[in-house]
């Protein structure tokens, strides 16, 4: 009926508890409050679970910002990938908005596509 709140044992309803990151598998916390979460079926490739140390390492400690995003999307059948650190949330943030914007519709400016 209309006006009904759902039940929380129907499916697709989540409770706090599946929403808690802190014990799975698929998530690896690279400092208090921060984790790196995997999206398919293998743990998430953190800094301490590479070669850490090697000089031949060109990827970045992922803890030398206060902010990092690392994501691939694929759109359209094209995989596209885009990474940001700073320690300035406002800038990530634009940036991967703009980021996203030019991948949705490369002809429209993204301010228009956002």
């Amino acid at each position: 009926m209309p006006g009904e709140q759902p039940d929380p044992q129907d499916e697709g309803v989540l409770s706090p508890s599946d929403l808690d990151i802190t014990n799975s598998e698929y998530a690896a916390e690279i400092e208090s409050g921060r984790y790196v979460v995997s999206t398919d079926a293998s743990p998430p490739e953190t800094q301490s679970r590479r070669s850490a140390g090697t000089d031949n390492d060109p990827s970045p400690d992922p803890t030398a910002a206060s902010y990092d995003i690392d994501i691939e999307a694929r759109i359209d059948g094209h995989v596209s990938n885009y990474r940001i650190q700073s320690n300035d949330v406002v800038v990530v943030f634009s940036d991967l908005l703009r980021w996203y914007a030019t991948r949705v519709d490369d002809d429209l400016d993204p301010a228009r596509v956002l």
